[in-house]
C-alpha cells in the first residue's frame, strides 16, 4: 500500500473527527493535493447536510445492502478479505483517568463508518438519485423558485425552502439540471441580503446534475432578499468569481 493510500484512508475518521489534532492538520494537508478526497469529503459534508430533511426510516434489503458495500469499498479503494464486519459491542463507561481508544482501525471498515456512508451512497447512488431525496419534513415558512441564469445550463431549475425547528432555522435547496464540474470547480450557493452577499458553501452535484445543500440561517437574521447560485474556479472563495447559473 502506497503512502498515499494509506493517507486517504484517513478520510473517514477525518470526517467523523475522530482524527488528533495533529493527525488532522496533517491530513488537511493531504486534502490540498488529493482531488479524490476532496470530491468524497465534499460528496460527505453534502449528504450529512441533507439526511435530517431527506431519509425516512426504511429496511434496506440484504442484497442492496452488500452491493451498495461493495461499491463503497472500492470508490475508497479498499479490498474485500472476506472477513465479515466485526459486530458492534455494547458501550461500557470507562474510567475518567483512562484515555478512550479511537474505534477505527486501517484494518477494516467499522460499522459505524459504513453506517454513515451506506446512508450517504443511498442518497447518492441509490433509488432515483438525489433528485427524489428531499422533500420538507416540516412546513416551510417561505418557499422560493431558483431560474437558469446561463445559457449553457438552459436545464437548470431548483427550488428552496425554509425549515424551522424551534429556533432553528435552516435554508435547504434542491437543484437539477447542473452541469458536471470540472477540476477544482465548485457551485457555490450566495444569501442575499441588503445588498450583502453571504457565502452559503459550495457543493457539487451527483452525476446527473442533480444537488441537495442546507445552509444554517443563523447568521442571517429576519428575511432576506434573494438566492443565488454560481459556478467557481474552486471552493475557496469568499465572493462571487464565476457566472450564476441559478437564482430566484
Amino acid at each position: 500500500m502506497t503512502e498515499s493510500n494509506s493517507t486517504c484512508e484517513l478520510l473517514l475518521p477525518y470526517f467523523l473527527k475522530e482524527l488528533s489534532l495533529e493527525a488532522a492538520a496533517a491530513f488537511e494537508q493531504h486534502l490540498d493535493s488529493c482531488p479524490a478526497c476532496k470530491e468524497h469529503l465534499i460528496e460527505l459534508h453534502q449528504v450529512w447536510q441533507a439526511l435530517p430533511y431527506a431519509l425516512d426510516d426504511v429496511e434496506v434489503p440484504e442484497a442492496m445492502k452488500s452491493q451498495m458495500l461493495e461499491r463503497i469499498m472500492d470508490k475508497l479503494g479498499l479490498e474485500d478479505d472476506g472477513d465479515p464486519l466485526p459486530q458492534p459491542t455494547p458501550l461500557r463507561p470507562l474510567p475518567i483517568e483512562k484515555k478512550r481508544v479511537p474505534w477505527y482501525r486501517k484494518q477494516y471498515v467499522p460499522v459505524a463508518a459504513v453506517s454513515i456512508i451506506m446512508l450517504g451512497a443511498a442518497a447518492i447512488w441509490g433509488w432515483g438519485g438525489l433528485e427524489n431525496v428531499v422533500r420538507p419534513s416540516a412546513p416551510a415558512v417561505q418557499q422560493y423558485v431558483l431560474r437558469p441564469f446561463d445559457s449553457s445550463m438552459p436545464a437548470a431549475k431548483g427550488t428552496a425552502w425554509i425549515e424551522q425547528k424551534g429556533d432553528s432555522r435552516k435554508l435547504v435547496v434542491k437543484m437539477n439540471g447542473l452541469q458536471g464540474n470540472a477540476g477544482e470547480q465548485a457551485y457555490q450557493l450566495w444569501v442575499i441580503k441588503e445588498g450583502k452577499r453571504y457565502n452559503g458553501g459550495t457543493f457539487r452535484p451527483d452525476t446527473n446534475g442533480n444537488a441537495v445543500w442546507t445552509y444554517d440561517l443563523q447568521a442571517i437574521q429576519g428575511s432576506f432578499e434573494a438566492l443565488g447560485i454560481t459556478l467557481e474556479p474552486d471552493a475557496q472563495g469568499v465572493q462571487p468569481r464565476g457566472k450564476k447559473v441559478l437564482g430566484t
